[in-house]
């Protein structure tokens, strides 16, 4: 059994442009945590292009191997460290966890 994690932002930012900005330096943070933490599959980190103002502006989908493999993730001192980071740049969250 995979257990899919996903996650969604807003970002802070003024201008979409500052938001891109501060997207681009946590994008390759977060998809090298799948080098680092045990059990994480894959991670997919992406920004909304669409033309839908309403939509959040970056998204996270990563797949573990477990339940158990997503709590070690959840706590893993590489994620805390990037999960800091993320939060001084985001003013809102949204998630959501199920099997696939």
């Amino acid at each position: 059994m995979t257990v899919r994690h996903v996650v969604v932002w807003s970002m802070v930012g003024e201008s979409d442009e500052e938001k891109q900005q501060r997207f681009n330096v946590l994008k390759p943070q977060l998809e090298a945590l799948v080098d680092s933490v045990p059990g994480l599959l894959t991670v997919s980190v992406n920004y909304s292009t669409g033309p839908n103002p309403k939509n959040w502006d970056m998204c996270l989908i990563s797949d573990h191997e477990s339940w158990e493999a997503l709590e070690i993730y959840a706590t893993h001192p590489d994620h805390l460290a990037v999960a800091s980071q993320v939060a001084e740049s985001v003013t809102a969250r949204a998630g959501a966890d199920y099997e696939v």
